[in-house]
């Protein structure tokens, strides 16, 4: 589907580059970029309609919204609300791109600003580096995903490769593999594989009852 992106921060060159560099042009569908002051939300709500566009993405919320002050969450729901009530009215997805703060924050509250962004939004993902303490860039990424949908709720990897990025295995799922593997053919009981995978027997004994009840493993006795 076509789309509108409010680049506020990005020269035009940039802009153009990255959206070229993304493949999308020459398509059915169109990226519609913008670049310049924050535009109006009638201006933004015509154009949207004008380009049959589904979504709009705004980098960056803060450039959108210019609020003198970030942790006023009543001048920020007053805001953003206007936003949102027409979006929803012209089925428009909004996707809003907003800074970090300094300080570390989990489960959406990493967030530059007042709370109320998180509590207006209905799907907010936290993306970080997943080993911060790395010198170099290993192009590994956590996408933290807070949402007021069950479905969303989720936490991904991803790893960028070229120029894509492919979602890997959690660890739970290498843990799972693990186990599987060592345990092979043989009968072993969870203190062997507790001391064999350096972990603790509670978490062993978690593993492997999802194992177990995916019919992955057999299990004997107590």
């Amino acid at each position: 589907c076509n789309g509108l992106w409010l680049d506020l921060e990005q020269h035009e060159r940039l802009t153009r580059r990255k959206v070229e560099d993304e493949g999308a042009v020459d398509g059915l569908a169109q990226v519609f970029a913008y670049n310049g002051a924050a535009p109006t939300l009638q201006d933004v709500e015509m154009t949207a309609l004008r380009l049959n566009a589904r979504f709009v993405v705004v980098d960056s919320l803060s450039s959108l919204l210019m609020l003198e002050d970030e942790n006023d969450n009543a001048e920020i729901t007053r805001r953003i609300s206007a936003w949102r009530d027409i979006l929803h009215a012209r089925n428009l997805a909004f996707i809003g791109v907003h800074h970090s703060r300094k300080s570390e924050g989990s489960f959406g509250v990493g967030m530059r600003g007042g709370n109320a962004i998180l509590a207006i939004s209905d799907v907010a993902m936290e993306v970080k580096r997943l080993h911060s303490e790395a010198e170099e860039d290993d192009g590994f990424r956590k996408l933290v995903c807070v949402s007021r949908y069950d479905e969303a709720n989720e936490t991904l990897t991803v790893q960028r490769v070229d120029t894509e990025y492919v979602v890997t295995d959690s660890a739970a799922l290498r843990h799972h593999r693990t186990v599987v593997g060592l345990l092979g053919t043989e009968r072993r009981d969870a203190r062997w594989l507790a001391h064999k995978l350096h972990t603790r027997r509670h978490t062993v004994d978690s593993i492997l009852r999802v194992l177990a009840s995916k019919g992955l493993i057999q299990r004997y006795g107590s």
